[in-house]
């Protein structure tokens, strides 16, 4: 296996493990202020948000 693969595996699978590691709660608030996330770009045309 060529030391990229390798690199790539374990990329992910830390991805992987960090994902399924968020409490729900975390992603539900997310998901709350994603609406306003969106607006902030929308103003933004697309520069710098506060997020």
């Amino acid at each position: 296996m060529a030391k990229n693969d390798e690199s790539k595996r374990l990329l992910v699978r830390a991805a992987i493990d960090v994902w399924e590691s968020l409490e729900e709660e975390v992603l539900n608030e997310l998901m709350e202020t994603m609406v306003n996330r969106l607006k902030a770009v929308v103003d933004a045309q697309g520069w710098y948000t506060k997020y």
